[in-house]
């Protein structure tokens, strides 16, 4: 057991390395196309379940692939949201109009004030420098 997990663990940390180098815009783009996959699997699988014409073990045996894909594209799916959450910040994934959400927004335009209210200090503070700097 021991061995499985150190070997997950270390997929995962390859995993994430690979993640890393995918492109937000590249990671929706796939996430769109594997749903569409998906769907369209389901729904071939639907047709061979609702089939009246077979019986059930040739049902089963023809949704076997099928299944198989779809747990294969889920896989991939969960890869690439992986991706779009590395991307994407906080503020992004909340529900909007939550108090949580509200509080992240006010969190982010208070760094985002505080980090512009610093670099026109450092501006004035290096401005004022030069100015007692320089000889007449």
């Amino acid at each position: 057991m021991a061995a499985y997990r150190a070997t997950s663990e270390a997929s995962e940390s390859v995993a994430d390395e690979e993640l890393e180098g995918i492109s937000l815009e590249e990671a929706l783009i796939k996430v769109d196309h594997i749903s569409a996959e998906i769907k369209e699997l389901e729904m071939l699988k639907k047709k061979v379940i609702t089939n009246p014409t077979m019986t059930d073990i040739s049902k089963k045996l023809r949704c076997k692939p099928m299944n198989i894909k779809i747990k294969e594209h889920k896989r991939d799916m969960n890869k690439y949201e992986k991706v779009r959450a590395l991307h994407l910040g906080v503020l992004d994934k909340l529900p909007k109009g939550t108090p949580l959400y509200d509080f992240a927004f006010n969190c982010q335009y208070a760094r985002k004030m505080q980090n512009i209210a610093t670099k026109k200090i450092e501006e004035e503070k290096n401005q004022i420098n030069s100015f007692l700097n320089e000889e007449y």
